[in-house]
């Protein structure tokens, strides 16, 4: 299967490489005007709330959401990284998740990998915005879905384990923190890029093969769009579909996360998480998500 996805791959280089490059600056130009700003900005922003502890001091304000949710995390520290996820989004999530096991229990990493993978608002919004009463439907059943799942995944807890008996750091330290942090953030955009246009390089030779076969049809492109979210977006909003199948499929895919997405986790997700733990949880929280979306319109 491989080989003949190279020798494909080789055959589009060949055949018109014009095209096959510009997909690429196509994808390149998607990633930096529509994910590099929002996923830089809140994984900055996590940073500083994080290495400078300043979720801990805000955690009386958090109190009363935890309580709302009926979020019952084993630590404190699990519930704030699953706060900022709500901002951060994949893979940013995991990197916190291995960043902060020494804080945080076994269970809540996992609790964490299956619940706390969110799409930034400003991400569904930039996609969206010919029509933000469909972004804000989109983003409360995204949002919404994590939460049931949250809940139902931490129902049975009944005790708090305080794993932060870790001697305060100094300014010095939190400073160096947080500049190494924002050095893994570059690392991880960059890693983003190239799976992006891994994705839509394999997705751009699948659809030259199903065309030079005949096969063009809406359903052929809409398997494609489950490559990678940003493009699978683009071209879900260019087939002119129907609203509902349309707005259905949208939710699904910023549940699901796309083949792009998976990969990143799978480059970043430390060696005590599963990586299948992650791919079946995007699948549920896909359906719940659709679920949601699907009772609001119809309401």
């Amino acid at each position: 299967m491989l080989v003949v996805l190279v020798v494909l791959i080789f055959y589009c280089v060949c055949y018109n490489p014009s095209i096959f490059f510009n997909s690429i600056i196509d994808t390149l130009y998607i990633w930096l005007m529509k994910v590099f700003p929002s996923l830089f900005t809140f994984y900055l922003i996590s940073s500083l709330l994080i290495n400078f502890k300043i979720l801990d001091k805000l955690s009386f304000f958090f109190k009363p959401i935890k309580k709302i949710l009926r979020l019952k995390f084993q630590t404190n520290e699990a519930f704030n990284l699953f706060i900022l996820s709500m901002f951060s989004g994949n893979p940013s999530t995991v990197l916190f998740i291995n960043q902060n096991q020494d804080y945080i229990t076994s269970f809540d990493e996992l609790t964490l990998l299956k619940c706390a993978s969110f799409v930034s608002p400003i991400f569904i919004i930039s996609f969206f915005s010919f029509d933000l009463k469909l972004a804000y439907i989109l983003i409360f059943s995204h949002f919404f879905s994590n939460i049931i799942y949250c809940m139902f995944l931490t129902k049975n807890n009944k005790y708090l384990i305080n794993k932060s008996n870790v001697k305060e750091n100094d300014s010095f330290t939190n400073i160096s923190n947080f500049l190494n942090s924002i050095k893994e953030c570059m690392n991880i955009l960059l890693m983003i890029a190239s799976m992006m246009c891994l994705c839509n390089i394999i997705k751009y030779s699948i659809t030259t093969l199903l065309n030079a076969i005949g096969l063009k049809s809406n359903l052929c492109k809409i398997f494609l769009s489950f490559f990678e979210i940003s493009t699978g977006l683009n071209d879900l909003i260019s087939l002119n579909l129907n609203k509902l199948p349309f707005v259905l499929l949208s939710s699904f895919l910023l549940g699901f996360g796309g083949l792009c997405i998976h990969l990143q986790v799978k480059n970043v997700i430390n060696s005590n998480l599963k990586f299948s733990s992650f791919f079946f949880a995007r699948l549920i929280h896909g359906i719940i998500s659709t679920l949601i979306t699907f009772i609001i319109l119809i309401l």
